[in-house]
C-alpha cells in the first residue's frame, strides 16, 4: 500500500520549525510575537541543521530563548546539548571566515588602483549586519571590469593563488583557488548575473564603479544575488534585502536605488523581491522601497508567488510545491510588465 504523505504530526513539525526559523532570522530581533506553538525539544537539532542551512545561525543566540545568553534559557536541560552543538558550528563559521576576510584584505590591498571590489558575502557582512559575525560566508566574490580582469589575476598569481580546476562554461565567473589553504576561493565576476542563468538583468562593475559600497549598491547587489540568481533559496537571500533596505534611508541613496534598478534592467525583480522580503521579514522599509519603483502588477504577484514554506525548506526537501513557486517567481520576472506611473527620483 502507498504512502498517503507526510502524517499531520510532521507537518506540524514542520510548520513549527518554519515559523520559529523565520521569527530568529532577524539580526535586529524578532518584529513580530513568537509563534503560537513552543518549539518542542526534541525539533532542537533539526532547527539548528534547518538554521545552519540557510545562514542564519547566529541570530538564533539572540532571538530564539532557550539559546540566548542572558535569557535564562540557554540553561534548560533540555536544549543544552542543541545550544551546545549550534555554537560549536557558529565558531567554525566564523573561524573560516575570518581567514577569508584576511585573504581578501591582503588581497585588494594589491589591487587598490584595479577596477574590482569585493561583493556579496564579505562586504555584506561588514557594511550593513549589526556585527560580520550574523553573515557567515565560504567564498570570496568579486566583481571586476573586464579591464581589470587581467592585473586582478596577476595578484591573486603572486599570492598562490591558482585558476581552479573547474571553471563556468561561459567564461564570465573565475574561480580561484590556493593549494595550501584549499577552501580559499575568490570567484572573478564580470556580470554579477551570467548569460547561462536567462535572466534579464544585469550588474556589472562599472554600473557601481561610483560607490560600490554604498547602500544603493549593495542593495541591487543583494537583490540580484537573491531574487536572480538564487531565487530565495534560504532565508540568508531574504535578510540580506532585508538588511541592505534598512541602510536606505537617505533620499539621495533612494534616488541611486531607483536608477540603479532601471540601469540593471531589474526593476521588476526588485519591486517583486522588496514585496517579498518586506511581507515575510515584516520590514516597511521593504516595502516603501517597493513603491518607489513605481507601480508593477507583475511585481505585485511575484511578491506572493514564494510562501514561507518555499524559503524555509531544508535542503533534502524542495518538493514539487517549493519547485513550482521558484519557477513561477522566475517567470513571473521575466516578462518584465512597464513600470506604471513611477515616482520622480528621490522623492519619497
Amino acid at each position: 500500500m502507498q504512502g498517503r504523505g507526510p502524517s499531520k504530526t510532521g507537518r506540524m513539525q514542520r510548520t513549527a520549525i518554519r515559523d520559529w526559523l523565520i521569527h530568529c532570522a532577524d539580526p535586529l530581533g524578532p518584529r513580530t510575537r513568537p509563534p503560537r506553538r513552543p518549539l518542542a525539544a526534541s525539533l532542537a537539532h533539526e532547527f539548528v541543521h534547518r538554521a545552519e542551512y540557510h545562514g542564519v545561525l547566529a541570530a538564533l543566540f539572540q532571538n530564539f530563548a532557550p539559546f540566548a545568553e542572558a535569557s535564562g534559557g540557554g540553561d534548560q536541560a533540555d536544549f543544552t546539548e542543541a545550544r551546545s552543538e549550534a555554537r560549536q558550528h557558529h565558531r567554525l563559521q566564523r573561524a573560516f571566515a575570518l581567514m577569508l576576510e584576511a585573504q581578501a584584505d591582503a588581497v585588494m590591498a594589491d589591487a587598490n588602483d584595479i577596477p574590482a571590489t569585493i561583493i556579496k558575502g564579505p562586504a555584506f557582512a561588514r557594511q550593513i549586519y549589526p556585527e560580520p559575525w550574523y553573515r557567515p560566508f565560504t567564498d570570496i566574490d568579486m566583481l571586476v571590469a573586464r579591464r581589470g580582469l587581467a592585473p586582478l589575476e596577476a595578484v591573486l598569481a603572486a599570492r598562490g593563488f591558482r585558476p581552479d580546476d573547474v571553471q563556468d562554461p561561459t567564461g564570465e565567473v573565475r574561480s580561484w583557488v590556493h593549494d595550501e589553504f584549499r577552501p580559499t576561493l575568490f570567484e572573478l565576476h564580470l556580470n554579477l548575473v551570467t548569460s547561462n542563468q536567462k535572466w534579464h538583468c544585469s550588474l556589472c562593475y562599472d554600473d557601481i564603479a561610483d560607490g560600490p559600497q554604498r547602500p544603493a549598491a549593495l542593495l541591487i547587489t543583494a537583490i540580484i544575488h537573491g531574487g536572480a540568481t538564487h531565487r530565495f533559496l534560504r532565508m540568508q537571500h531574504l535578510v540580506d534585502v532585508c538588511q541592505a533596505a534598512r541602510q536606505v534611508t537617505a533620499a539621495k541613496e533612494e534616488a541611486a536605488f531607483a536608477a540603479l534598478a532601471k540601469k540593471a534592467n531589474a526593476q521588476t525583480l526588485a519591486g517583486a523581491s522588496l514585496l517579498l522580503v518586506g511581507r515575510i521579514m515584516t520590514e516597511p522599509m521593504c516595502l516603501e522601497l517597493a513603491t518607489l519603483l513605481g507601480k508593477s502588477h507583475l511585481a505585485r504577484i511575484a511578491g506572493r508567488s514564494l510562501g514561507k514554506t518555499a524559503v524555509t525548506a531544508a535542503e533534502d526537501e524542495f518538493g514539487a510545491t517549493a519547485r513550482m513557486q521558484r519557477q513561477m517567481f522566475r517567470k513571473l520576472i521575466g516578462l518584465g510588465d512597464p513600470i506604471i506611473d513611477p515616482p520622480e527620483l528621490g522623492q519619497t
